[in-house]
């Protein structure tokens, strides 16, 4: 799923994300697409109110190959890191693909690494 419409589109969400969106935030107020990051969507769901969702958990087929991230992960800016390990926890259903991106994020030894540990322990 690719999304690249900010401020006023959110008809690309599958109608399971959409409708949770809805549900959760009334049906007053049609969330905005905000902000969009690789890993995640940020929308406006009121005046003052924002809801952040993974894609990992709004696609259930949004993957990320383990080789991919062992690729990237060294070159990947702290703030990048901390946006994937925040959003990557959220998955509902874990494969072996991602017990190895897991265990590429805890070799590191960065302090972002603990914050997927201690969600999943």
């Amino acid at each position: 799923m690719q999304t690249v419409c900010y401020g006023s589109c959110v008809s690309d969400l599958d109608p399971k994300s959409l409708k949770f969106q809805k549900k959760t935030h009334g049906s007053g107020h049609e969330p905005q697409l905000v902000r969009e990051t690789e890993w995640s969507y940020v929308y406006k769901t009121g005046e003052e109110s924002y809801s952040h969702m993974s894609k990992f958990l709004a696609d259930e087929n949004f993957t990320v190959s383990a080789s991919e991230i062992r690729q990237r992960w060294p070159s990947m800016s702290e703030s990048e890191r901390l946006d994937f390990v925040q959003n990557f926890w959220s998955k509902a259903a874990w494969n072996s693909n991602d017990t190895e991106i897991l265990e590429i994020v805890m070799q590191d030894g960065m302090t972002v690494s603990g914050s997927i540990v201690r969600l999943h322990s």
